[in-house]
């Protein structure tokens, strides 16, 4: 299972990764496809996205389940800390208050 997320993503370029991919929702593609395809798609994306971001992510044998990379000038940036993947939210990004959350959101069983 592959997925890939764009910003700023040229009609073109969407028409392309549609050839192998599902566009789920506007620049969101998810497939299923072979090592090489998925990094031709990338290397594609990463030249014809400007401005914009590309991430992909991708199952994989290890701890996580899945692997990632991201080019270009995301608002949340892909870390790798010893092989475990961690996503880095820009300053001023916050969590909502579970207060704000929708009612089925909450988390049930707290004191």
């Amino acid at each position: 299972m592959v997925v890939m997320s764009l910003t700023q993503c040229p009609p073109a370029l969407r028409g392309e990764l549609t050839r192998w991919l599902s566009e789920i929702r506007p620049h969101v593609y998810v497939g299923h496809i072979n090592a090489r395809i998925r990094d031709q798609l990338w290397q594609l994306a990463c030249q014809k996205v400007s401005g914009g971001s590309v991430v992909q992510i991708w199952n994989s044998p290890n701890e996580q389940g899945f692997s990632a990379r991201s080019w270009g000038a995301p608002d949340y940036v892909l870390r790798d800390f010893e092989g475990v993947v961690l996503i880095e939210r820009p300053r001023g990004t916050f969590a909502l208050p579970d207060d704000d959350l929708p009612p089925d959101m909450g988390v049930e069983g707290q004191i």
